[in-house]
């Protein structure tokens, strides 16, 4: 069989077959993607002509709206990653994860991660899964899920015995590809002006001489030439770059569940009661006419000029058509808009819209909270995957153009930039002073190690809000103490001053605490689990002056230690030039 039809095959399969996800229920990708792309469209699956009165049929949209709110609702945005260092108190691990966090930033921003951020989500909220393509050192880019062919019946697409991803190609396009593919001039020559060619790019496994080896074949469909095809690029890869991220997934089945699919039923229903009602008011519309007699004109108004007088021995009487049933039809669609509501969790509250009057305040609060909840549970699970793809194929791409000794510069905020000071002026003293010791046996005094930082702190103010660092050789060449964080964009913002609250009386009723190195190191693990950076802490403190000279303080000039934890041990130069 060659690579065409084994193509043509596993396409065929993936069109025409199901799987069961558990007895008696069975599921095609295919019919359900193209159901919801239809939905999406706002057009019928049997034609979009009412066979009753040849006119368009209604189509009433109650999946759409639901969609877009549900990506707010999943709603991720690049400013929310953090990058946290799992080591509290050491100045050099929060230095590096505080650069790093920068440099994934600065990637995300000059390769436009944040709109590939959007899209993933957006197909997520509607068909229920997404999936991105990237090659190391590439762009990542959301693919269409209706021009992706794999095994609709393993649990993550890494799993899938083959990929395919079927594009249509103009000859520019084909043209521009000149030099990573072969055989281009053959397949040009099968292109017409103004019309696009069929292309293949398969993953999987493929036997050559009795052996299975995971390649990416690039085919193109047969053309008079070639029946066969015309194959473009063959090379043998380690693993897919293609990445996949859901919501709502079933045992069983690859796709996840989206907004339009939750909806089919009720979408179906609120079509029929559309077009019923449709059909009704038009009817009810109409004048229509009773007599027995034959003589009186068959149309009252083309055959009657205005005043005419008719004779009708019989008498003539209108035929009552008007609509009884609209109390019913409305009813009816509020049933099938609550049991939208209920399928997606987007009640009014939740879509900005004002409930009704009749409504407690209580039930409303309840009601926003609980759907609430329900996203920020598919919200996690999504930034986990998120998280995950950051450092898998992310990451890679950030640190190899950091592995040699280079000069990082960046521009932030005013208090991201103070952190970034006192991290950095904090690193560089105590690295400083660790030199003096192991080099003379003591301790610089405390007046030279404030005066030396000051200088530092000096020279990087003197930058306004750009800072220019030379990073050494290596420098993110050891990350596993390092976490990513997808922060929640949608806080509580109630409960966050209830919990600030709670720390600040804490502080506040016993200012001493934070120096009893237990009770500050479970002080600062409290204020990280509710969302204040232990970091801020620490430099406050640091910087506040102090109001009580009863208390003592390490003096320097004669002490001789033999390690300071959190320093590195090796000697050299500081790893930060100023500039």
């Amino acid at each position: 069989m060659t690579i065409l039809n084994r193509i043509k095959s596993e396409i065929k399969s993936f069109i025409e077959e199901s799987v069961d996800t558990s007895p008696g229920v069975a599921f095609s990708q295919y019919k359900t993607l193209k159901q919801a792309y239809l939905y999406r469209s706002s057009k019928f699956k049997n034609g979009q002509t009412d066979p009753l009165t040849n006119k368009k049929l209604v189509f009433y949209q109650i999946s759409r709206f639901r969609a877009r709110v549900t990506a707010k609702m999943l709603d991720f945005d690049i400013k929310d990653l953090r990058v946290i260092s799992n080591k509290i108190f050491d100045l050099w691990a929060q230095l590096k994860a505080y650069l790093l966090e920068k440099k994934v930033k600065n990637w995300a921003k000059e390769n436009n991660f944040s709109i590939v951020l959007n899209e993933i989500i957006q197909s997520c909220a509607d068909f229920g899964s997404a999936v991105v393509k990237k090659h190391k050192g590439k762009e990542a880019v959301v693919k269409d899920l209706k021009y992706l062919y794999i095994d609709q019946s393993v649990k993550y697409i890494k799993d899938s015995a083959y990929i395919i991803e079927e594009q249509k190609l103009r000859r520019d396009e084909v043209e521009a590809k000149r030099g990573i593919w072969k055989n281009i001039d053959e397949l040009l020559d099968s292109i017409e002006d103004g019309k696009k060619t069929t292309i293949y790019e398969r993953y999987g496994f493929i036997e050559e001489d009795g052996k299975f080896t995971k390649r990416m074949v690039v085919i193109s469909d047969a053309i008079k030439s070639n029946e066969n095809g015309v194959e473009l690029f063959n090379e043998e890869i380690k693993e897919y770059p293609y990445s996949d991220f859901h919501i709502n997934k079933i045992d069983g089945r690859w796709l996840g569940v989206g907004t339009y699919e939750e909806l089919f039923d009720p979408q179906i229903r609120a079509n029929t009661i559309a077009n019923q009602k449709a059909r009704a008011l038009e009817l009810s519309s109409r004048q229509i006419f009773v007599t027995p007699d034959e003589i009186v004109a068959r149309n009252l108004l083309q055959d009657l000029d205005i005043g005419d007088v008719l004779t009708v021995p019989n008498g003539l009487a209108p035929l009552q058509v008007e609509s009884r049933g609209l109390s019913e039809f409305t009813s009816e669609e509020e049933r099938t808009e609550l049991s939208a509501d209920r399928n997606t969790f987007t009640f009014d509250a939740v879509r900005g819209e004002s409930l009704p009057a009749t409504t407690p305040a209580t039930n409303a609060m309840l009601q926003n909270q609980n759907t609430i909840s329900v996203f920020e549970q598919m919200k996690e699970n999504l930034a986990t995957q998120i998280v995950n793809f950051i450092q898998g194929s992310v990451l890679p791409d950030v640190t190899k153009s950091s592995r040699g000794e280079h000069i990082m510069k960046f521009v932030s905020k005013l208090t991201d930039l103070e952190k970034f000071d006192q991290l950095f002026t904090s690193h560089i003293s105590e690295k400083a002073a660790y030199g003096y010791l192991t080099k003379t046996g003591f301790y610089p005094e405390d007046a030279d190690v404030d005066k030396s930082s000051s200088e530092i702190l000096k020279k990087l103010k003197d930058g306004g809000l750009v800072r220019s660092v030379k990073l050494p050789e290596g420098f993110f060449s050891d990350i596993s103490d390092v976490d990513f964080i997808m922060d929640n964009e949608s806080r509580d913002i109630p409960l966050q001053a209830q919990n600030l609250q709670a720390l600040l009386g804490l502080v506040m009723g016993n200012p001493q605490a934070v120096q009893d190195p237990l009770v500050k190191s479970l002080i600062y693990a409290y204020s990280e689990l509710i969302g204040i950076s232990p970091i801020e802490l620490e430099n406050a403190q640091t910087n506040q002056p102090q109001q009580n000279e009863n208390i003592p303080s390490p003096q320097g000039g004669g002490t001789t230690i033999a390690g300071q934890p959190g320093l590195p041990t090796g000697q050299g130069a500081p790893p930060g030039v100023l500039r």
